[in-house]
């Protein structure tokens, strides 16, 4: 129980800057300030459900070129030690793992220069009291406005845990579709 505690308070704390601290923070050339009351009173319906928890975080990620994601937001979204990892299949498979803080650095210049539009095409959630896992298919939609735009499906895996009054995601870990792996229809609804 002191866990669950513990990680309900932290996660408090890392949604105000994302270090645990009530701070001023450069984060991808937005500063961000907040304290942790004002992130989780603006954001306390993102994480009242499962559903609405995982449509944030499309949400958060949907960004205009020049406008870097809602990384507040998103940290509000995750637990702190939370991870972001991906799948990718070209000619092998291969995973790339992030922390949110990583991702951020990592990906962050991407968003920077794309317009971004992430929909959810479905979600599939299974419950077992406090944890839960969902599956949401999902479209993202790219463009930088120098000829370069795409459009790609694939599937969020969310691992989450209701703590206190909310929902947190856990772990993330999606796949884009690739030649011969597309998302099927039971994933779409």
């Amino acid at each position: 129980m002191r866990g669950l505690i513990a990680i309900f308070s932290f996660a408090i704390l890392v949604s105000a800057c994302g270090s645990g601290t009530a701070e001023t923070k450069e984060t991808v050339g937005t500063e961000v300030e907040a304290s942790a009351e004002e992130n989780a009173g603006s954001f306390a319906e993102d994480t009242k459900t499962i559903e609405s928890t995982c449509l944030a975080m499309l949400d958060a990620f949907s960004t205009k070129k020049g406008t870097p994601p809602d990384w507040a937001r998103l940290n509000n979204l995750c637990a702190e030690s939370a991870q972001f990892n991906s799948v990718t299949h070209y000619e092998e498979a291969e995973m790339h793992q992030h922390t949110l803080k990583s991702y951020e650095e990592d990906e962050g210049e991407w968003y920077d220069n794309n317009d971004v539009m992430e929909i959810q095409l479905g979600l599939t959630v299974d419950r077992f009291h406090n944890v839960a896992n969902a599956f949401q298919a999902y479209q993202l939609d790219y463009d930088n406005h120098d000829g370069e735009a795409g459009s790609e499906k694939g599937v969020l895996f969310y691992q989450l845990a209701f703590v206190g009054d909310r929902w947190y995601v856990t772990n993330l870990m999606w796949q884009s579709e690739s030649e011969g792996i597309e998302v099927g229809e039971e994933l779409i609804n």
